[in-house]
């Protein structure tokens, strides 16, 4: 039969070495899983992996409770007797606050990765690690398959139809799916033939979302030759083709002078921008408009294309897409592509001493663990976009300023209400006093994620 695969359960230690060995690399890690039947085979390869390798891994098992149902604290518990049985660490992460009515799924996976990065960064800070630690997650091949299939429905462009890596980076983490080349039905297999027990999620019945009715068409898909083999041949080789278009864009971006200012806005030469062809100018502000649009949805394809036309030349000119603001002098040579401050969450973010989060998918900022003492009684300090005002207020005790529309949206600590730091400006912290803590800055730490 075309396409047919291998669907027994993965037994041997050569194919545990081929998944894992190169994939994961060295160092600790930390094992997204949620209790499904993908997850918790992830949990027992790893496990069997780990107990075959010649020194031991520091491995941390993550759970995020959604708290969508009723179930979701009993199947976090079970996740942790399970870790807990094989010798791993185990912590359950809480989606807290209130649930979007529409776009559900999409919003659960950003407040998914960002509670995980979140938690990353904090253990791998408090560590003392220089680099994150890698979070593995169960993403297999008929993930791969579907995901091909919605983003072909859709339009995607070849970034699209890549689909999914097998490494990258999401929230300053790098991600790491070491079984994207493995059938659903070897993972369930592993699963019967180990006599280990997962739970369903009574939403991958849901025909509402849209991958569950991909999910149920992939059959039919099959008898005409479009299987999970196919699709996931195809992106593979669509990757080769994405890989060298990738470099070709980052020559772009030197050949410009592109400047990411820390985080702040980006900077690049309008007329070595436009003397590229169209596809290397459309990465290339894809590339910026999801570095500096945050929590904002990102933009369609067709946004971009957009875009990229109405960048002449010939007159100056501004547009508002994917939660950033883009600008363009041709008298100055130059483009800008910075937050637009009314799209980022006014809510603060609360932070303790110790902890570290992921402010509005830009920044990772924390505080500094034992040095808070002489800035907060508290013991929590907030996390806010700066605003046009308070930087009104700094801005004539800066020696370098920057444009009042970026730095509006750069992260902000308060404590009581007051203005401590904003860790943009630390090398200048001796010279704003004012509204700003002094000690502020020697505690607060914002870093650009991405």
């Amino acid at each position: 039969m075309p396409g047919a695969v291998v669907a027994g359960p993965i037994n041997s230690p050569h194919e545990l070495s081929g998944l894992f060995d190169l994939a994961l690399g060295d160092g600790p890690l930390a094992l997204a899983v949620s209790g499904g039947a993908d997850s918790m085979a992830l949990l027992h390869l790893v496990a069997r992996w780990r107990s075959a390798a010649p020194s031991p891994r520091d491995v941390i098992v993550l759970t995020v409770d959604h708290g969508l149902r009723q179930a979701s604290v009993s199947e976090a518990a079970f996740v942790a007797d399970q870790a807990s049985r094989h010798g791993f660490r185990h912590e359950t992460l809480t989606w807290t606050g209130d649930k979007p009515k529409t776009g559900l799924q999409s919003a659960a996976r950003e407040a998914r990765y960002s509670l995980l990065a979140g938690a990353l960064l904090s253990e791998a800070r408090l560590r003392g690690a220089a680099l994150p630690r890698a979070l593995v997650t169960a993403h297999h091949a008929d993930d791969q398959a579907e995901t091909m299939m919605m983003r072909l429905a859709r339009g995607s462009g070849l970034d699209g139809l890549r689909a999914m890596r097998s490494a990258t980076m999401i929230n300053d983490v790098r991600v790491l799916r070491p079984l994207l080349s493995v059938p659903k039905a070897r993972l369930v297999a592993t699963l019967e033939a180990a006599g280990a027990t997962w739970f369903e999620d009574p939403s991958n019945a849901d025909d509402t979302y849209e991958r569950v009715r991909w999910r149920s068409l992939m059959p039919q898909l099959a008898m005409y030759g479009v299987t999970t083999n196919s699709l996931t041949s195809t992106a593979r080789r669509i990757e080769r083709a994405v890989t060298a278009l990738e470099a070709a864009t980052g020559d772009l971006a030197r050949h410009a002078g592109l400047d990411n200012h820390n985080g702040a806005y980006a900077s690049f030469d309008l007329s070595r921008f436009l003397s590229a062809p169209d596809d290397l100018r459309i990465r290339l502000l894809q590339r910026l408009l999801h570095r500096f649009g945050g929590a904002s949805p990102a933009a369609r394809l067709s946004e971009v294309e957009d875009l990229v036309e109405r960048i002449r030349p010939s007159e100056a000119g501004a547009v508002t897409a994917g939660g950033t603001i883009v600008r363009w002098s041709p008298d100055q040579d130059v483009v800008r592509v910075c937050r637009e401050i009314g799209r980022v969450d006014q809510a603060p973010m609360a932070l303790l001493c110790g902890q570290t989060g992921i402010w509005d998918r830009r920044f990772a900022v924390s505080v500094r663990a034992g040095d808070a003492a002489g800035v907060s009684q508290s013991g929590s300090i907030m996390v806010r976009a700066l605003g046009v005002a308070d930087y009104a207020t700094l801005r004539g005790q800066l020696t370098a300023a920057l444009p009042s529309e970026a730095a509006a949206t750069l992260p902000a600590f308060t404590c009581e209400g007051s203005l401590i730091a904003v860790p943009y400006f630390s090398d200048q912290s001796e010279a704003l006093g004012g509204p700003v803590n002094p000690s502020g800055h020697k505690v607060c730490v914002a870093r650009p994620v991405g």
